[in-house]
Parts: C-alpha cells; structure tokens; sequence
C-alpha cells in the first residue's frame, strides 16, 4: 500500500468512527428541536475534524466545508426562514 492509499484508507475509517456518529448524533437532536445538544455534538464532530487535520489525514479544504455544511444545517433547523448563506455574502 502506498502512503496516499494509506492516508486515504486512515481517513475513511476517522470518518466512520469520529465524524459520522456525531453527524447523525446532530441529525437526531435537530429532529428533536434540541439545539442546544445539536450545538454540542457539531462542536464534538468539529474537534474531530481538526483532529484529523491535525494528525494530516485529512486538510482543512476537505473538512472546511462539511463543518460549514452542518453549521448551516444547524442555523437552518433553529431559526427556520431566517437564516439564509446567501444573506451573508458579499
């Protein structure tokens, strides 16, 4: 195995064992309208992202936008019809 299929082997299992049960884990607590426990898992699954980042399997332009991905979802889901992306850019 080469370093980039041994890299890409490590970050697909820090996927499945550090980001997505926290995904779902956030995915729950916003179908049950709890977003102070949504706010806290997506905070867990950021500090695993970084970890990965941190551990070089994984850059911030790869994980950047899954974090915002699920920030966004959580802002949509709290404040339904008012929080809009597009709102924000310039």
């Amino acid at each position: 195995m080469t370093n980039d299929e041994e890299r890409a082997a490590l970050l697909q299992r820090g996927r499945e064992c550090c980001l997505e049960p926290f995904e779902r884990l956030l995915e729950e607590t916003l179908r049950e309208s709890d977003f102070k426990r949504a706010e806290n898992w997506y905070h867990e699954y950021s500090g695993a992202a970084r970890m990965l980042e941190a551990l070089g399997l994984a850059s911030r332009e790869e994980l950047g936008p899954l974090r915002e991905a699920l920030w966004n979802r959580l802002l949509d889901a709290k404040y339904p019809g008012i929080f809009r992306k597009e709102d924000f850019r310039s």
